[in-house]
């Protein structure tokens, strides 16, 4: 396991983040200056687990029980549960749901905005679905320079 940021490869100023480290908080796409507690992931790729560093209780996984195309919220992370399991593909690439690898994580409608939603949806190939994950030991300082409030 390592922990990473995952970058939006159709613009690298974004990433996948939250705004909010609490259960039921959902995953949008967010600056990738912003607080680092709201964009680092630590990744197990053997297990295909997407946690939030700052909160590893807290996985990255759709609502309710069942995998079909859906937003993605932060949930308490259960190893067993195979709706919080993801498969990479080509890094630049998709992250796949293991459940249902017809589906991918997606950036809705492709929109280059902070707090733009993050779902599930079917595979399509586009840029929407293209995320580069980048450990932090391959960051530079200034990747990592954060907003400092007012």
């Amino acid at each position: 396991m390592g922990s990473y940021i995952i970058k939006y490869k159709a613009n690298e100023d974004f990433v996948i983040g939250v705004h909010d480290q609490a259960v039921g908080a959902p995953i949008v796409l967010r600056k990738r200056h912003a607080a680092l507690r709201y964009i680092v992931w630590d990744i197990d790729l053997a297990a295909g687990s997407i946690r939030l560093h700052a909160s590893d209780r807290l996985a990255l996984a759709p609502s309710g029980n069942a995998i079909r195309e859906a937003r993605l919220y932060l949930q308490f992370y259960d190893a067993a549960n195979p709706n919080q399991q993801w498969e990479f593909g080509e890094n630049p690439g998709p992250i796949y749901s293991l459940v249902n690898r017809n589906l991918c994580i997606d950036n809705n409608n492709s929109r280059q905005q902070e707090g733009n939603p993050i779902w599930l949806y079917p595979e399509n190939g586009t840029v929407a679905q293209k995320w580069q994950h980048v450990p932090l030991s391959g960051l530079r300082a200034t990747d990592l320079e954060v907003e400092v409030a007012g």
